[in-house]
């Protein structure tokens, strides 16, 4: 995985390992893809880093699948804009799973990730959305990492 630093001369570049207990906070990231007009989408979302992916839970119909279907090419960037500025940004291969089985898993995993627990509103709605075929999941494969780390100053 090749890691630049994204900000020269301010901070530095967080190492492999800052990077994965970076990814593993309850950040959210701000998913960029083209759609059918080759215009930018960002859309944020709640993801989870596994084996050097990035997984995310999304309805099959979405904007984000649609545009992945054309173009699998997406841009992310993952921040905290408060001092001390930390963040990852970075170019990377989306592929789509229909396997509810694995999207089950990975979804079920991103709920306890942000609620903590499955016993509530959304984490109901999204579980049954998987099941029901209704939820896909998007893995991004990253070319790089792009970061920064402010807490040098």
């Amino acid at each position: 995985m090749k890691i630049f630093h994204g900000n020269p001369g301010f901070g530095s570049k967080m190492t492999y390992s800052k990077i994965m207990n970076f990814l593993n906070r309850k950040l959210i990231l701000r998913l960029g893809t083209l759609d059918s007009y080759n215009q930018p989408n960002i859309h944020p979302v709640w993801f989870l880093c596994q084996n050097n992916k990035l997984y995310v839970e999304t309805n099959r119909n979405s904007s984000k699948v649609k545009n992945i279907i054309s173009n699998n090419i997406v841009y992310f960037c993952i921040d905290i804009d408060t001092i001390p500025y930390m963040g990852i940004r970075g170019k990377g291969i989306a592929t789509i799973s229909y396997n509810n089985i694995k999207n089950m898993v990975i979804a079920t995993k991103i709920l306890l990730k942000y609620k903590s627990c499955l016993n509530n509103k959304i984490s109901k709605i999204i579980i049954n959305s998987v099941k029901t075929s209704d939820s896909v999941v998007l893995e991004i494969a990253p070319k790089y990492y792009s970061t920064w780390d402010h807490n040098d100053f």
